[in-house]
């Protein structure tokens, strides 16, 4: 077991150095940030990158993060505390969360908000270790007592002048520019080296560590190195230069202290130590940038697979090397299509050989551009040249055979027989038999033919249009019906016999079971092009577009096909990894071949592209997924408040962050609002995901990415927050008006029970109402009847024998007693006409709906009419009629009905009175109202006659009311007087008259004479 860690350790010692003698230096691509596109200045110190995978700059116009797409400053703008611009330094914590200091040496931080905050230190004039925000610990004052005094005595006023390396646990070098150097073991100085004994080595700020050792600079461009135990040696650089070791001058050379040790700067060239052998320090050549000048800070980040350069002026570089590269023939456009391997590492294409290899000069060159180019299992090439030549040439392109005939071949495959197959430009299809061509009936829609043998007689072919299967015996075909209309312009089988099927705009398939199902596509769609396809050894497929390479896990797509996931990540590349072009070739196999020495080649627009697979570097998009800062209603909140929200919010920010220094085509960060739906949105360029009014209730942002290869690589942000209701969306406010509800329905039910009760009570009443007035009515009817019967009998009955008497009288030509015969008539006819139209008046008044017509009405007039009615019969009697109106008022009332009321009463009063006096006055009441009063000094009634009467007038419109036996007249009388809304009152006393008023009628305001008769409406 120790025998195979001791390997393990050298192995790992030599990998470097191995690693180095066996690759070249790779050309980079390199992209520069200042002021001009993100950067607050254009000074950059030192870099960091932290663990959630952002890279930090220290610069003189702030702290600047960044994340591979955009920048973020911390200055005084966004950080108060902060004393200066000036940031000196930016380094980790042990929890690796960044701190920085500005030039005051005031110490920064990020709190859990992602907020700068201040640290609470107190002594900064020393070498510290920073723990967290909280605690740190200081190197010297952490020194034995004497120790302590010994370093304090040196320590400058300057503070940047203050460094502690360390080299492994509780042990390194803390370096105090320009007096010494201590080095530090479990809180004691194991040794000291002062700096200032000999002035001609007098070190400068120059220092790194390497391998335990101290690495710094003099004033005369020497390297010394001092050793943990204090020894000082000056050293001298090898480096290693096109397969050998070479002395590197130390002129004009920097040592950069990085995350991962020592890395020397001379001249534009970055170089990294591998080992130290006695005073030689051997080194490899990292990076190579002429002209790039004033470097004040070198990085490597392994996993982003970046170099990271800032500078005093220039701002910062960022290297990302090209992992591919470019073969081109020289004199030619460089323009690839079908290619062969040529030897370990060359390939015979149209154009010729490359790189650098003449063709034979018996070589049928150059060949048909859009040829195939195959090569058979004995080394012999099968070639189109021009004048439709199939040639065969031998692993030395010599010609060994010609097959002639208009055999201009556009595609070579062989079957598993051996047989080499071919398609023509001009639509044929057939096989080389000896020097001849053996031709089968098969036509083509289009000179673009493609085929690929799936037996000795059995092929799928796309002619451009559709694809068939095609049996060479039989003649048979089979066409995809599916794919009818789509140009398939690539076959390939992979490992597990799968055909996968490339298309010039409709994206690429699995042929399972002969049916065709479509891959899904990038988010660019870039892959609707597909013109090869290339299975490596570890399991990744490739394929060639118009817009670039990609790859995938092959695993992934049969994931796909197995309906075990719903996406493919694929990565892409495009010509910043190398290339010349994003454009690449296809249509003409072989469209990309496997080199013998294990090489990749791609035929592009712009050269072949070419690459070992196995050594290729993904940068993954493997960094986690973070909120930035939240803003609500346009404030910033604490991201622990995220929580919980306030109600009525009109606008919610998130700020999503997932650093990455790839290709950005390689990061796709969607997000899905749980709360809102099911569907996922992609998270815009600028990182901003936006909600508009959300109403109140539980929510989860959930923020994903493929974070690379497999079904299940998903990166994925979770947030919870819930936004709160307004008092009058809570449970409880509901639970209050539910029972506000019932309480409602209940009173509701209450009052309609009531109202329900009380409109029963109102029709009963109503009905009670009704059959009283029916009742009355029928008795009222009955008694008219029987008093018309009895009183118009006499009437009727007298003018009947009068009329007799008239007849005799006139006979005998008595015309006196005709005279007063016809008198008689007169009066008769007169009270016969005025009884029936009282008797038609209340017969009307008893009818629903009548309605009383009210006017103005002068009773002067009105008794002058009646005195003219009763004249003869007021002067048989003896009587006079007269009428008192000192107010001189006029009535409001309805003048026919008060007329057949006074009719009534004069007619009574002129009865019951002899040779007296009937009187109708009219007079005011207290309460403003009138009283027309009809009075007698007749006879009198007796006292049961006056309370038969007042028993009417208090049952008025009752069936009590109607007494069968007592006359029409009062009854007539009291109902008109109701009929009038008024009262009537009577009083009497026998042998002294009757007293009857009319009480509660209303005087006519601004009464203008008016003659002309009452009537009903």
């Amino acid at each position: 077991m120790h025998l195979y860690r001791t390997v393990v350790f050298i192995l790992n010692l030599l990998m470097p150095l191995w690693c180095v003698l066996g690759q070249d230096l790779a050309d980079f691509s390199v992209t520069n940030y200042n002021s001009d596109n993100g950067l607050p200045q254009t000074s950059v110190g030192n870099v960091v990158m932290d663990k959630n995978g952002f890279l930090w700059l220290a610069t003189q116009g702030g702290l600047v993060r960044f994340d591979g797409k955009q920048f973020v400053t911390y200055n005084r703008l966004n950080v108060p505390s902060l004393s200066s611009n000036r940031i000196l330094k930016v380094a980790l914590r042990s929890d690796s969360i960044v701190y920085f200091t500005d030039e005051n040496a005031h110490f920064f931080s990020f709190d859990e908000e992602n907020r700068a905050v201040r640290l609470p230190f107190e002594d900064f004039n020393k070498a510290i270790i920073v723990h967290s925000q909280h605690s740190y610990f200081d190197i010297i004052k952490n020194l034995a007592k004497a120790d302590r005094k010994m370093v304090e005595s040196v320590i400058p006023s300057a503070l940047a002048a203050i460094s502690y390396i360390p080299v492994r646990k509780n042990e390194g070098y803390l370096w105090i520019h320009p007096k010494a150097v201590f080095y530090l073991s479990a809180g004691k100085v194991k040794f000291g080296v002062n700096l200032m004994d000999d002035k001609s080595d007098r070190l400068t700020s120059n220092f790194s560590v390497f391998d335990g050792g101290l690495y710094c600079m003099n004033v005369e461009s020497r390297l010394f190195r001092i050793d943990r135990r204090g020894a000082r040696t000056e050293v001298f650089l090898q480096v290693w230069d096109h397969g050998r070791w070479r002395s590197e001058p130390t002129t004009d050379m920097f040592l950069h202290r990085t995350q991962r040790g020592l890395v020397a700067y001379r001249q534009g060239r970055f170089y990294k130590p591998v080992r130290v052998e006695g005073n030689q320090l051997f080194c490899t050549l990292i990076l190579d940038m002429p002209g790039l000048e004033n470097v004040n800070s070198y990085e490597y980040f392994p996993k982003q697979d970046i170099h990271v350069v800032g500078t005093s002026t220039k701002g910062v570089f960022i290297f990302k090397p090209k992992q591919f590269r470019v073969a081109t023939i020289s004199g030619t456009d460089n323009i690839f299509y079908g290619q062969a391997p040529y030897g370990r590492d060359a390939v015979l294409t149209s154009l010729g050989i490359t790189p650098n290899v003449r063709p034979a000069p018996n070589a049928p060159f150059p060949l048909v551009r859009q040829g195939s180019i195959i090569q058979d299992p004995d080394g012999r090439y099968w070639v189109t040249g021009k004048n439709e030549v199939v040639f065969c040439l031998d692993s030395n392109l010599n010609i060994q055979r010609r097959i002639r005939g208009k055999v201009e071949a556009r595609v070579f495959r062989r079957s598993t027989d051996g047989h080499l197959w071919f398609s023509t430009f001009d639509r044929k299809f057939g096989r080389i038999s000896g020097d001849s061509v053996v031709w089968s009936k098969v036509d083509f829609e289009t000179p673009r033919p493609n085929f690929i043998p799936v037996g000795n007689r059995q092929f799928w072919i796309a002619d451009g249009r559709k694809l068939f299967h095609y049996n060479a015996l039989s003649g048979r075909k089979t066409i995809v019906k599916s794919l009818e209309g789509k140009e398939v312009r690539e076959f390939y089988f992979d490992k597990r016999k799968t055909l996968w099927l490339g298309t010039y705009g409709d994206g690429f398939y699995a042929m399972r079971n002969g049916k065709p199902l479509r891959m899904p596509l990038d988010r660019n769609g870039f892959l609707l092009f597909v013109h090869s396809f290339r299975e490596d050894n570890r399991g990744f497929m490739w394929m060639s577009t118009n817009h670039g390479l990609f790859k995938c896990k092959v695993q992934d797509l049969y994931d796909f096909m197995a309906g075990k996931s719903e996406k493919v990540y694929y990565y892409y590349y495009d010509k910043t990894s190398g290339f010349n072009t994003n454009e690449f070739n296809g249509g003409y196999p072989p469209a990309n071949i496997v080199l013998r020495n294990g090489q990749f080649s791609f035929p592009s627009m712009d050269g072949l592209v070419q690459f070992h697979p196995d050594s290729i570097r993904d940068v993954l998009p493997a960094s986690g997924i973070l909120i930035d800062h939240l803003i609500v209603d346009g404030k910033r909140q604490n991201l622990t408040r995220l929580t919980e929200l306030a109600p009525a919010l009109e606008r919610v920010e998130f700020k999503i962050v997932s650093p990455y220094f790839g290709n950005a085509e390689n990061q796709l960060l969607e997000y899905n609002i749980e709360g809102l739906g099911e569907q996922w949105y992609p998270v815009d360029a600028g990182g901003l995901i936006v909600l508009n009014r959300l109403v109140h209730g539980d929510y989860a942002l959930r923020v994903r990415k493929q974070g690379g290869f497999g079904k299940d690589n998903v990166k994925m942000l979770i947030r919870k927050f819930t936004v709160r209701p307004f008092w009058h969306q809570t449970w409880y406010f509901r639970l209050l008006m539910l029972t506000l509800s019932f309480a409602g329905i209940y009173v509701i039910v209450r009052l309609r029970y009531f109202y329900l009760l009380k409109l029963k009570n109102m029709l009963e009443a109503q009905v009670k109402e009704r059959t009283r007035q029916l009742e009355y009515s029928n008795k009222l009817k009955e008694k008219i009847t029987a008093l018309l019967a009895h009183d118009l009998q006499s009437p009727l009955h007298f003018l009947n024998v009068l009329s007799d008497h008239l007849s005799t009288a006139l006979d005998k030509e008595q015309l006196k007693d005709v005279k007063r015969g016809t008198d008689e008539i007169r009066k008769t006819t007169s009270n016969m006409y005025a009884f029936v139209k009282e008797i038609n008046l209340w017969a009307k008044s008893q009818q629903e709906g009548f309605f009383i017509n009210k006017k103005a009405v002068r009773p002067d007039l009105l008794i002058e009419e009646l005195g003219e009615f009763f004249s003869e019969m007021l002067s048989m009697k003896g009587n006079v009629l007269e009428f008192e109106n000192p107010g001189h008022y006029a009535l409001f009332t309805n003048r026919e009905i008060l007329k057949a009321v006074l009719r009534n009463l004069i007619d009574n009063s002129n009865k019951h009175t002899l040779n007296g006096k009937i009187v109708v006055s009219l007079r005011r009441n207290e309460n403003d109202t009138l009283s027309l009063t009809v009075t007698d000094n007749g006879i009198g009634m007796a006292p049961a006659e006056v309370s038969r009467i007042n028993r009417l007038i208090s049952n008025v419109m009752t069936s009590e009311g109607i007494e069968q036996s007592g006359r029409l007249g009062y009854q007539i009388i009291v109902d008109f007087v109701a009929r009038l809304h008024c009262g009537l009152e009577v009083s009497s006393e026998k042998g002294r008259g009757t007293t009857v008023s009319i009480v509660g009628l209303i005087a006519a305001v601004n009464f203008k004479p008016d003659s002309a008769s009452g009537h009903q409406a």
